[in-house]
């Protein structure tokens, strides 16, 4: 194997990419022992910027969570609660027209645990995850 490249996401799973003379190709593992491969896998880019584009309050959250962007925005966005098991719990999309911040009140009240709160900008695809805590 010439290359490996160890990655830990924000929903609990592993991600292992790899290239040798015969394949190319990811592993990803669940701490929950499952895994699946993927030969389409071609590169892999991990942002290492400290800075997250939106900030969600309160945390912990009992009826709803507010997400508080850094900068006014205009766009398309999706947001997704996501449990440890990685089901999701809630999802909804949003339009923003030069706004800095959604406003969610859940539905449904999830249960009280740990989550991950998922804001993904459906005009550049690029996802930002967050921890939330349900009370």
């Amino acid at each position: 194997m010439r290359k490996i490249y160890l990655a830990t996401s924000a929903v609990l799973s592993t991600l292992i990419i790899f290239q040798n003379t015969n394949a190319q190709g990811a592993f990803q593992y669940a701490y929950s022992g499952k895994s699946a491969y993927n030969s389409n896998v071609r590169s892999v880019e991990v942002n290492h910027s400290s800075s997250t584009k939106y900030t969600p309050y309160p945390n912990p959250s009992v009826k709803g969570v507010n997400i508080q962007f850094a900068t006014y925005t205009s766009g398309d966005y999706e947001v997704q609660l996501v449990n440890g098991n990685g089901h999701k719990v809630f999802g909804q999309k949003y339009a923003l027209n030069k706004n800095n911040s959604i406003k969610i009140e859940w539905p449904q009240k999830p249960m009280p645990g740990i989550y991950y709160l998922k804001v993904k900008d459906l005009n550049t695809s690029i996802e930002e995850t967050s921890r939330l805590q349900v009370m």
